[in-house]
């Protein structure tokens, strides 16, 4: 493990001030002080529970960055029509998503980044047609930037 994954990992919990999150990853450490503040001002810090399918970027939500703080994120193919839906009781237990995922296709840990922004579907190594989707393999912290105010904090 590279120190910067274990210097991300190490501390259990990241408050909510996206600054304390974006400092302790690597890719932010070279911004200055002002540079730090304005992607700050467009950052949010979210949590998301182990076994969810983040919601895939189109008429409900925004094109956006998700930078991990804690955590592992897969992309993975799923059966046409058999991406899970977000639990209606979060008391009840759900199936593990990786037991419904076709084939795990990429993994995002501690430090990378990845988008929502990705395509609903695609052809398989097997040549079926699958659906794709992002999920948590655990529970998440991640810095989330939507696209649009990344782009305008950029190009200042």
């Amino acid at each position: 493990m590279s120190a910067a994954v274990e210097e991300a990992t190490a501390d259990a919990e990241i408050g909510e001030d996206p600054i304390e999150g974006l400092k302790r990853l690597p890719m932010f450490r070279g911004l200055t002080e002002s540079e730090m503040e304005g992607v700050a001002k467009v950052a949010e810090v979210v949590r998301i529970p182990q076994d969810r399918v983040i919601p895939r970027a189109g008429d409900d939500e925004e094109p956006a960055y998700f930078f991990l703080a804690r955590g592992q994120v897969a992309f993975a193919e799923f059966e046409r029509g058999k991406v899970p839906e977000p639990p209606k009781n979060l008391k009840r237990r759900i199936t593990p998503v990786m037991q419904v995922a076709h084939k795990v296709v990429s993994l995002f840990d501690v430090g990378e980044f990845f988008t929502n922004e990705h395509v609903e579907s695609a052809r398989g190594g097997d040549g079926e047609k699958y659906d794709l989707g992002l999920f948590t393999c655990n529970h998440i912290i991640a810095i989330k930037l939507k696209k649009s105010a990344l782009d305008t904090v950029l190009a200042d």
